[in-house]
């Protein structure tokens, strides 16, 4: 956790990412179980009365709701918030931490520093549509900022490698081992899928059981598919790894910058590095968006 807390634009478009974020993942997450419940009730017969059948209409129900859930999705758009959220999130994050402790271009002898740091944030603010205004935040530096630019050189040296390059490395790190953990697991259970499938069909094929299980497992595997398309553990996690690594390139750089001037491009080169990671993610996610039938 940083020792300074950040902007009141920052809190407002982390908030509204994290909600945009539940609300997607959700809503499709929900539409997938729906689609393999309707593959299920596709399998087999079930009479009820008047030669009706029930599972043929448990499989309609199913695919009704998850279309009515595709259509809020499509016209809600909780990815758009999600996506526009946590860039605004790390774009003012990012400013945050040059002027907190002099990086370029809010070196410390600037006397338009914090004029410019809050132009900059309106900057930020302005590019992103999908954030109402009325949830985007102040866009001033806080007071524990302005403190921290006040302090000496090396404190500020200290504080930054402690609480942004290390913390923000050791997050890169463990979010890299979790997608990798996730990826695996989630590629175990596409192949046991298709396992079930083959098995099932030969099942039928030998006239064992009446029940079509290959279809099941198919749209089971279909779902698991889109949903590792959706988290993307695989690419995520291959990002964060290259990040953590030039971070820990980064932290060696550090003990060479004894003035304010090297420190200044300094911070602003660790920052860049920083921000690097966060616009492939974006432009990454921003291909997967639901068709838009607006």
């Amino acid at each position: 956790m940083c020792v300074f807390e950040l902007p009141g634009s920052y809190v407002a478009a982390d908030a509204a990412s994290l909600d945009g974020q539940r609300r997607f993942i959700m809503s499709t997450r929900i539409q997938l179980i729906l689609l393999v419940i309707a593959s299920a009730a596709g399998s087999f017969s079930w009479a009820v009365k008047d030669g009706w059948d029930g599972a043929a209409l448990l499989a309609g129900v199913a695919f009704t709701a998850a279309a009515g859930l595709r259509v809020v999705l499509i016209r809600s758009r909780p990815h758009r918030s999600w996506y526009d959220g946590r860039a605004v999130a790390e774009s003012v994050k990012t400013l945050s931490w040059k002027y907190a402790v002099g990086g370029d271009p809010f070196q410390v002898s600037e006397e338009q520093a914090r004029a410019n740091f809050e132009a900059l944030v309106d900057e930020v603010l302005a590019s992103f549509d999908s954030l109402p205004p009325g949830e985007r935040g102040g866009s001033a530096p806080t007071t524990s900022m302005d403190a921290t630019r006040a302090l000496e050189l090396e404190k500020r040296k200290d504080l930054y490698e402690r609480e942004r390059i290390d913390e923000q490395r050791d997050w890169y790190s463990r979010k890299a081992a979790w997608n990798q953990s996730r990826a695996r697991f989630w590629g175990f259970v596409v192949l046991g899928l298709q396992l079930v499938g083959a098995v099932g069909a030969f099942l039928k094929g030998f006239g064992v059981v009446n029940i079509d299980i290959f279809g099941l497992a198919g749209a089971a595997v279909a779902s698991a598919a889109a949903w590792l398309e959706t988290k993307q553990h695989l690419t995520i996690a291959r990002a964060y790894r290259v990040a953590a690594d030039e971070l820990g390139s980064i932290v060696g750089l550090m003990p060479g910058q004894s003035d304010e001037a090297s420190w200044s491009r300094f911070v602003a080169e660790s920052e860049e590095a920083i921000s690097r990671e966060h616009i492939m993610w974006r432009a990454s996610t921003r291909t997967k968006e639901p068709l838009n039938l607006a």
